[in-house]
């Protein structure tokens, strides 16, 4: 046999040739085919692709579910598969288009097992967000979906324990971002006032500035009790250098124990020696023993570290999280320098003479020696997302660094790292004490240069190279507000305050939320947001339950269900951002004045993404408690003379937010307000979760000059010249003011300096006087005032020494530099050092120094001038435009709460809901089923005028990307903002612009907005956001008979529509027409006949057959936008054309049409199809000798085989009854060349004669040769009414 052999060599489909003209090598057509690559002689092979098979099944109790993804592991042999059943792109919560999976299919054992891996409805899948990209290092599944930021499991650990990821944060590439610096405040234990201390200490030293230490000394020896005692080897280094009065005193009863407070407690009274005290009580002390004057209540003598490490620095600590993939978060802000000088940075003296003092010992060295460090010893009080004992279950955290980094360096050292394994506690704070231990590793450069998280917000693709997971085509930061409103102060340190308050219950058992509670405050106060806790047994709180309402003074209502008891103690706390701790955390610190500053602030999501430095709108000043604010910025001045400077705690920036931070819900690329909870339908993972104030200051390095004395104007005292004043540089300060060295001459000894001076302290007149002459000085207020420094020379050049000092003897003699020369005022004039002159002012009040002193009546007349001056160098303006990081950071809703509560106005709406906001609204309808408006805190109405001068509709943008503020949109805005501020009652509505353009389409993010409302406060002006999301509702759609505009005669869910002969004629094709319509308004909207689904869901036939895959009936779907715009075509047909049959029978046909959201209105149509033939007839019949009645019928109109003459050798009520439905069918029939029937005499069968003109004579004598007898008699006939009624279905 000829054989024809081809190959496709080329593996070329080629569809653009004729069949005929296809080249060698190349196909036509193939399916389900692939060409052979191999090397062998088979190359270029057609060869056939296997097809897919069922291998494995998901959640058959949820419908609808579809892979979106998948993995194929072929190291391993898994697959790894993305379900979900959302068909939206919105979040849903709960039910239908919550539930999604990751499964782990294993297909290559004798059976195919599936492990799911993950679920829950925070994945939030979608099917319009199919995941392309997926990989697999080690045991990390990566994947990305363009929908939710990229996320990771750990597939070892998630295939053992389904429920091991719960969570967001435990699936982000991205991790948790630890936000908060690190505090240095705790509670003290005591029952102080403020009963809270900071954690900077001194353990070392046994006593406070200005105490010491003594041995008990009794010769008797009498133990007392009494209350002088003499005291030997006194240690007290600060004047009088022995007890002072006043002071408590604390004992040492054996060496290297602690110190014990004397029973009773006592303290010292006058009069006191270095040799014996006086006690205000009789005591008992024994011999040796050693007593400690103005005891350090924190001195440890078991302290072990280094105390001597931290002197000379100024170091800052910090944290971050190391997680259990190895990876680690972002570091957290840094503490403020760690610094507290020791005797707390005052001067104080050391013992009985004029230098016996820190102010001469600066002098002298130009160096305050005390300006160190007396910190051994840091509490750091360690914020943490969770509860100690549930860091790894929660955030899967398994370490945490300490970080270490000093003010001059740009590195950052790990101090000791903490197993979070053995934290075992419930606090939300873990302590660690650094004690002065070193470093023990460095950062690498990547790490420090780390500030924010480069991880996608999302991404559309994704690969793997080597080890590293790369994405593209991805939004790579959130879209941050352009503006925030808040204003800033530079003012003196609050108080330490936390807001917290107390309170007791009297209400027992379980109450639900939302249920009004009676209370009785006891001590501080109640704000809506404080969260509730009580010690009280019997009482249950979940945690970070809070107070939503009630008139917080004798009720409060919770958020959550609670359990309390008769009575109930309950303390309320605020959120850290209303905290006002530095008075206590950084006792010493203090805003440098004489700055300019820029506040800003910075929002980052809960994984590190951050915003730009966002500034402040306000231009308004205004004024809280004495303290003025605006702008985001402003100039710190020098204090003056009215602060009280033993109360004096230091300055702070202060930052006072008019407006919360918004707004509240995604819009477009700004990712809202952070929302963890999965159980809402407002979940946003994504949003903007904390915020941290940052700080922009250019003017930086400055030095202080310490100096002895400033002497103004003529060197003789005269009252001229008082402008220009006098100093000597000596040590480092010949450095801090340097000459200008840059045009000079070898011989010149006269310099100028650029550097400007700012007075600070200053010596006065009481220099001259011997019992004040060692606190000669005062503070110098500058105000804004520098100094111009005009030479710097030798002294001796200024005053042409000695040459001046010649007298007027003939010949002139040479005088000593004693205290008779005007130059010995200058200190250490014998040593020449460099004299500095500078200009002050012509006004004395603002000039600096003393006038010299000679008076004839005094000896020595000239005394020397070394009481300490102090004055700064002018700061050098740095060009780099950056912002400092501060150790201010929070929860942007606990902030937005406390803005809320000082404002007293609530951030919601009261009864806003769009109940009414459904497609088939008309032109001008409201959205609220009833008005709205604006609420105080309690819930009570705001008054217009007196709390609330206007409300707006800012915006209203809709869900694309990029999102459209439909309030300037083409044609005119879609809402409009109805009501009056007079009546405090408001509604929104839809315009014609709206009805014209939205529908409950396929396209969501068209018909969901998000409303922003703007209400402006009296009388302050401050504005208030408020912003609500709306969704259109769907309205059913409908099916009419008629395409009238409006349609009009609804069909009825049943439609019979009668009998219709076989064969198919032109005239039964088809069988009806129906219009449809979705839910949009009937009279004003052009989109009612929009995104409808036409469907047969069913066709079942008179047996009951399901016949629905049959081809036999067909729907046409006509959409005439030109003709019927406001309804959709339905033709419901035959399939089959002429000459063609459908089986005859009755056909129930269910029909149904859809809308985008999926309702459906169904419609069922019953349709008989009948085969007639050309003649029924009973007939009475005799067959050996028998008489029977059988049924006679002819065909002779079939376009098909089936035509000729039948007999049923049974009755019409044998045929007809019985039957389901109205078709009769012939099925095989016994012809001339079969067998009998079975019990043919008795059981009714067919029988046919064939299509010949001999049909009928050939049926008889099959019917007569299958009944006992030979012959055959025919009666007459018996005519059957009902005939017409049925059809007939032949199958021979």
């Amino acid at each position: 046999m000829a054989e024809v052999k081809n190959n496709f060599i080329k593996s070329k489909m080629n569809k653009d040739l004729d069949a005929r003209l296809v080249p060698q090598g190349e196909y036509r057509n193939a399916v389900n085919a692939q060409i052979s690559r191999s090397e062998g002689e088979g190359v270029g092979s057609l060869e056939n692709i296997l097809g897919n098979y069922d291998i494995a099944s998901f959640e058959p109790t949820i419908q609808n579910l579809t892979s979106i993804g998948y993995y194929v592991d072929q190291v391993n042999d898994f697959i790894y598969v993305f379900l979900t059943d959302n068909s939206g792109s919105r979040y849903i919560s709960s039910g239908v288009g919550s539930n999604h999976f990751v499964y782990r299919v294993d297909p290559s054992g004798p059976s195919v097992i599936s492990t799911k891996l993950l679920e829950g409805p925070f994945l939030n899948f979608s099917k319009l967000n199919p995941i392309y990209g997926v990989n697999l290092l080690e045991t990390l599944l990566f994947w990305t979906d363009n929908k939710n930021q990229p996320r990771r499991i750990n597939v070892t650990r998630a295939a053992s324990d389904s429920t091991y990821y719960t969570t967001e944060d435990q699936i982000s590439v991205a991790q948790y971002n630890p936000f908060e610096a690190i505090y240095l405040w705790k509670s003290s234990g005591t029952t102080d006032t403020v009963p809270y201390e900071t954690t900077m200490k001194d353990v070392t030293s046994k006593f406070m500035p200005g105490g010491g230490t003594a041995i008990v000394f009794d010769p008797a020896p009498n133990p007392g009790p009494k209350d002088i005692w003499t005291i030997t080897s006194p240690n007290f280094n600060f004047y009088p250098n022995a007890p002072a009065p006043g002071q408590e005193v604390g004992i040492i009863t054996s060496p290297g124990g602690p110190i014990v407070p004397l029973t009773p407690p006592v303290t010292v009274i006058s009069p006191s020696s270095n040799s014996s005290v006086k006690f205000s009580s009789n005591v008992t002390i024994l011999e040796g023993q050693e007593l400690v004057f103005f005891p350090n209540p924190y001195y440890d003598p078991n302290y072990a570290g280094d105390s001597a490490f931290l002197e000379d620095k100024f170091v800052k600590f910090s944290y971050r999280f190391k997680f259990e993939n190895n990876e680690y978060s972002l570091v957290a802000p840094f503490t403020q320098a760690c610094f507290i000088p020791k005797q707390d940075g005052y001067f104080l003296t050391t013992g009985p003479t004029e230098n016996d003092n820190n102010q001469t010992q600066a002098v002298n060295s130009s160096i305050v020696s005390f300006m160190e460090n007396k910190v051994n010893s840091i509490g750091l009080q360690i914020p943490l997302p969770s509860a100690q004992s549930s860091l790894i279950s929660d955030f899967k955290i398994t370490e945490i660094d300490i970080l270490y980094k000093e003010s001059d360096a740009l590195i950052i050292k790990v101090v000791e790292t903490i197993q979070v394994s053995t934290l075992t506690n419930s606090n939300k704070f873990y302590e660690y004490v650094y004690t002065g231990k070193k470093p023990y590793k460095t950062l690498l450069e990547k790490e420090i240069a780390r500030v924010y998280d480069k991880v996608p917000v999302r991404a559309f693709a994704q690969e793997s190279s080597g080890n590293r997971i790369i994405y593209s085509n991805f939004q790579n930061r959130h879209t941050p507000p352009n503006l925030l409103d808040y204003s800033v102060a530079a003012t003196e340190k609050s108080e330490f305050n936390l807001f917290n308050g107390s309170a007791t219950s009297t209400n027992s058992g379980g109450i639900i939320a939302g249920t009004s509670i009676a209370i009785s405050i006891l001590a501080g106060g109640i704000q809506i947001g404080s969260i509730v806790t009580s010690l009280t047994a019997g009482v249950a709180i979940p945690e970070n339950t809070s107070v939503t309402g009630g008139d917080l003074i004798n009720t409060i209502i919770l958020d959550k269900n609670v359990t309390l008891v008769n009575p109930s103690s309950l303390i309320f706390t605020q959120s850290s951002s209303k905290y006002t701790t530095s008075s206590i955390e950084y006792p010493n610190h203090s805003l440098k004045t004489n700055r300019s500053y820029q506040v800003g602030v910075v929002l980052s999501d809960r994984f590190g993404r951050t915003s730009d430095v966002i500034l402040s709108n306000s231009t308004n000043l205004i004024t809280i408690g004495g303290e003025s604010y605006s702008g985001p910025s402003l100039y710190s001045p020098y204090i003056d003379n009215a602060v009280n400077a033993n109360s004096w705690r230091g300055n702070s920036l202060k930052v006072l937010f008019n407006t919360p931070i918004g707004p509240s819900n995604p819009d477009g690329f700004s990712p809202g307000l952070y929302n963890g909870e999965a159980g809402s339908s407002l979940y946003n993972p994504l949003g903007w979760y904390s915020y941290k104030i940052v700080v922009q200051q250019k003017e930086q390095e400055y030095y202080n000059v310490y100096v002895p004395g400033a002497i103004k104007g003529t060197l003789q005292g005269l009252d001229v010249d008082n402008n220009t004043s006098r100093i000597i540089l000596i040590n480092d300060n010949i450095n801090k003011v340097p000459r200008d060295l840059s045009e000079v001459g070898p011989q010149d000894k006269t310099f100028r300096s650029s550097v400007q001076l700012i007075g600070r302290v200053q010596n006065n007149s009481d220099q001259w006087d011997p019992l004040t002459e060692n606190i000669g000085n005062e503070q110098y207020f500058p105000e804004r005032r520098t100094f111009t420094t005009n030479t710097i020379q030798p002294l001796f050049d200024a005053f042409d020494w000695p040459a001046s000092g010649f007298n007027t003897s003939s010949p002139p003699e040479q005088q000593p530099l004693d205290n008779d020369q005007s130059l010995f005022a200058f200190y250490n004039a014998e040593a020449n050092p460099f004299l500095a002159e500078i200009t002050t002012s012509q006004i004395e009040t603002e000039q600096f120094g003393v006038r010299n002193l000679r008076s004839p009546a005094e000896a020595p007349p000239y005394v020397v001038s070394d009481n300490l001056c102090v004055l700064e160098t002018k700061p050098v303006i740095s060009l780099l435009d950056i912002y400092y990081e501060t150790t201010t950071s929070g929860l942007i809703s606990d902030l937005n709460t406390a803005i809320l509560n000082d404002l007293g106005v609530s951030n919601t709406l009261e009864n806003f809901n769009f109940n009414a906001f459904n497609e088939n609204m008309a032109d001008l309808a409201n959205i609220n089923s009833s008005n709205f408006e604006l609420i105080d805190n309690f819930g009570s109405p705001l008054t217009p005028v007196t709390d609330y001068s206007s409300f707006v509709l800012l915006s209203a943008f809709d869900n694309q990307n990029p999102e459209q503020n439909v309030l300037t949109a083409a044609g005119g805005t879609y809402f409009e903002l109805v009501g009056t501020s007079s009546v405090n009652s408001y509604n929104v509505r839809v315009t014609s612009n709206f009805v014209n353009n939205i529908f409950y389409g396929s396209n969501e993010e068209v018909r969901i907005f998000t409303l922003t409302f703007q209400a402006t406060l009296a009388p302050g002006g401050e504005t208030i956001d408020y912003t609500e999301t709306i969704i259109l509702g769907n309205t059913n759609p409908e099916m009419y008979r008629n395409p009238n505009d409006p349609p009009t005669d609804i069909i009825p869910s049943f439609l019979n529509l009668g009998s219709l002969s076989n064969p198919i004629s032109a005239s039964t094709i088809l069988l009806t027409t129906i219009y449809g319509r979705n839910g949009a308004n009937t009279l004003d909207n052009p989109n009612t006949s929009n995104d409808l689904t036409w469907k047969i869901d069913s066709v079942v036939d008179s047996e009951n057959n399901n016949v629905t895959g049959s081809t036999d009936f067909t729907l046409e779907i006509i959409n005439d936008i030109a003709v019927t715009p406001w309804v959709e075509t339905c033709k419901v047909k035959n399939s089959l054309v002429p000459p063609n049959s459908i089986p005859s029978k009755n056909y129930t046909l269910a029909i149904s049409l859809s809308d985008a959201a999926g309702a459906v209105r169904n419609l069922i149509l019953n349709v008989f199809y009948l085969t007639l033939p050309t003649d029924v007839i009973e007939r009475n019949y005799a067959i050996g000798g028998n008489s029977y009645r059988f049924v006679e019928v002819q065909f002779d109109n079939l376009t098909s085989a089936g035509n000729g003459f039948y007999i049923y050798t049974g009755t019409w009520s044998d045929l007809t009854s019985g039957l389901i439905g109205n078709t009769i069918a012939i099925n095989n029939p016994t012809q001339n060349a079969d067998s009998c029937p079975f019990n043919a005499s008795t059981v009714p069968s067919w029988y046919y004669g064939g299509s010949a003109v001999t049909s009928e004579a050939v049926a008889r004598d099959k019917v007569v040769s299958c009944f006992p007898g030979s012959t055959i008699g025919l009666g007459g006939e018996i005519f059957i009414g009902d005939s017409s009624d049925f059809g007939w279905n032949i199958n021979l």
